[in-house]
């Protein structure tokens, strides 16, 4: 279980691991959204006070079914190649080649820039 804000890191860094969320607060207009969709997806719960954490946290270590469908909610909503999609995506549109978007294609890499 993480719980946080509702930040947009720390929410795909908890859906990546599979790890449902409390979430305890947002900055409005920006992050709002943000818990919005975690909790319409099943993947957290909204807790603004410190009492709704601890009875959140207390009630779901009575229903561990209920935590695992968390679990799995959060891992369906996770993006884990979406790092590599947007440097796909920006690599495309400077018309470079997809193979420069990868590590091994950028120079000074690879197995020639080992041999230096």
């Amino acid at each position: 279980m993480v719980v946080g804000k509702a930040g947009p890191g720390t929410i795909a860094e908890a859906a990546c691991c599979a790890t449902p969320l409390l979430l305890t607060s947002c900055v409005p207009g920006q992050e709002q959204g943000n818990a919005e969709f975690v909790v319409s997806a099943g993947a957290g719960r909204s807790v603004p006070r410190p009492r709704d954490m601890v009875a959140d946290l207390t009630w779901l270590r009575e229903h561990p079914d209920v935590l695992a469908r968390m679990r799995q909610a959060s891992a369906a909503i996770s993006r884990p190649e979406a790092a590599t999609e947007i440097a796909d995506l920006l690599a495309d549109l400077a018309g470079f080649p997809r193979q420069a978007a990868s590590v091994s294609g950028l120079p000074g890499t690879g197995a020639a820039a080992a041999d230096r």
